[in-house]
């Protein structure tokens, strides 16, 4: 009975040729090629040897550093392993990214910038975002999460907030109702959903992003409607 060869049963010298047309870019199958066995992981070298390898591939699949980490300090090779362990064969993208390694360490730009400044929001500042490596959405988050639960007050509701719901109002909510619903930016977020930020040139000619919310068509309007 004849025995079924498998990719285990390569020399060495194929193994290693076949990790070479993998692209260094692919850090899923990189991750998987490497996990396979023991025999496979020493295909990547020794510690040494592995960190840089496993920093360029994070780095060209567009991941950087999240938290307190350094880059003289941090495992890329244990960033690689545990992203692709927890999220990558992901089929739910819109879970929080605190459950997603993948999301949260994506670089916030291309090309990655150190520093982000980011508009003001209903009046509010939010502090510019700052990491060496490259700033991650994961900063990012952070960054305008602290502003979120700052007390609005009714002129932050008309010079922001109205505009954007534009002629809109919820159903069956007076103006008592729409200022309790609104109090910080995490209530108003709630109700007006934005799709990101974009680049633009800012006051007194500072780069800057600013938020981006969605076009009338893109919002859900069912629970809306018009002032009369």
């Amino acid at each position: 009975m004849s025995r079924t060869t498998s990719i285990l049963d390569l020399p060495n010298e194929l193994l290693l040729h076949v990790k070479k047309y993998i692209p260094d870019a692919d850090l899923r199958t990189h991750v998987c090629y490497y996990r396979t066995c023991a025999r496979f992981a020493g295909l990547y070298g020794d510690k040494d040897a592995q960190e840089p390898f496993w920093k360029n591939a994070c780095r060209l699949a567009g991941l950087g550093l999240i938290k307190d980490e350094q880059e003289d300090t941090v495992s890329w090779t244990d960033i690689a392993i545990d992203c692709i362990a927890r999220d990558g064969f992901c089929k739910h993208p819109h879970l929080l990214l605190r459950n997603h390694p993948i999301a949260s360490r994506s670089l916030a730009t291309f090309p990655a910038m150190e520093t982000m400044v980011i508009s003001t929001i209903a009046g509010h500042d939010i502090p510019d975002v700052v990491r060496p490596s490259g700033v991650t959405v994961w900063d990012v988050q952070v960054n305008i999460q602290s502003v979120l639960d700052i007390q609005l007050h009714v002129s932050d509701l008309n010079t922001f907030l109205l505009p954007m719901i534009e002629d809109f109002n919820p159903l069956d909510w007076d103006i008592q109702t729409v200022l309790k619903s609104m109090e910080t930016l995490r209530n108003a977020f709630e109700q007006i959903r934005w799709s990101g930020l974009e680049w633009d040139r800012g006051p007194y000619g500072v780069d800057s992003f600013f938020v981006v919310f969605l076009e009338a068509e893109d919002r859900d309007f069912s629970r809306w409607k018009r002032f009369m």
